[in-house]
């Protein structure tokens, strides 16, 4: 994790992690940040493993907290209740320009493709709609009251942003807000073939491009991606 997340550092200057819960991956992202990098994760509970982790001659945090992102709860396959979900939250400027962003990152509910193409309501669908709607609600107030000029929504969605629907239904739910995958003719994804992380940008920053995958590593089953975004 730690070689990863210094690769990471080498070509970015705000990078987002989820499954960063563990100790052991947390303290290996903050030895590869050293004093160059800051890292806002949280640890209320083991659904709390987001992180986002940021330059800091390019940015400094105005605030960031870690938000309850739905009360819902659902039984995973073993049979155990899963813990509260938490969003990572912050709101950073840009040391360049002066502008202000607010940066959320979840981890939504797994193995809801089937349903959610389907329109069952499960709990793990009422779980996931739950979560991206409060987050998006929390991330749309702290960026009135911080004055931010940009937001961006980032997250491990769980579906697969090469399907048409799935594209749909994010936009039915985050309608403001635009994905940043604008070219997915390629083969392979994030996770297997298929892209289920990705960023969702609202306000003046707009991507350059398109997102597009980074090389891989060993760190996580999932494939990193990176993208570049300008001040527009």
């Amino acid at each position: 994790m730690q070689a990863a997340a210094t690769r990471y550092n080498r070509v970015a200057d705000l990078v987002t992690y989820t499954e960063v819960e563990f100790e052991a991956r947390e303290k290996a992202v903050r030895r590869a940040n050293g004093t160059k990098f800051s890292l806002i994760t949280g640890d209320i509970s083991n659904a709390n493993d987001s992180g986002i982790s940021y330059r800091r001659d390019r940015f400094s945090e105005v605030y960031s907290e870690m938000f309850k992102a739905t009360s819902r709860v659902y039984k995973n396959k073993g049979g155990r209740t899963r813990d509260v979900l938490y969003a990572t939250i912050a709101v950073l400027e840009d040391e360049l320009t002066g502008n202000r962003l607010v940066v959320a990152v979840v981890h939504t509910a797994s193995d809801v493709t089937g349903d959610l193409n389907k329109k069952n309501r499960t709990p793990r669908t009422l779980h996931w709609f739950s979560t991206i709607r409060n987050v998006e609600r929390r991330i749309n107030q702290l960026a009135r009251a911080h004055k931010a000029d940009a937001r961006l929504f980032v997250a491990d969605f769980n579906i697969d942003f090469k399907q048409a629907w799935a594209r749909s239904l994010i936009k039915s739910v985050a309608p403001t807000f635009s994905h940043t995958w604008k070219n997915l003719n390629f083969k392979g994804g994030t996770h297997g073939n298929r892209v289920i992380d990705a960023t969702l940008l609202r306000g003046k920053l707009k991507v350059k491009g398109s997102a597009k995958l980074f090389s891989d590593d060993v760190s996580s089953d999932h494939r990193p991606y990176i993208e570049t975004l300008v001040w527009s």
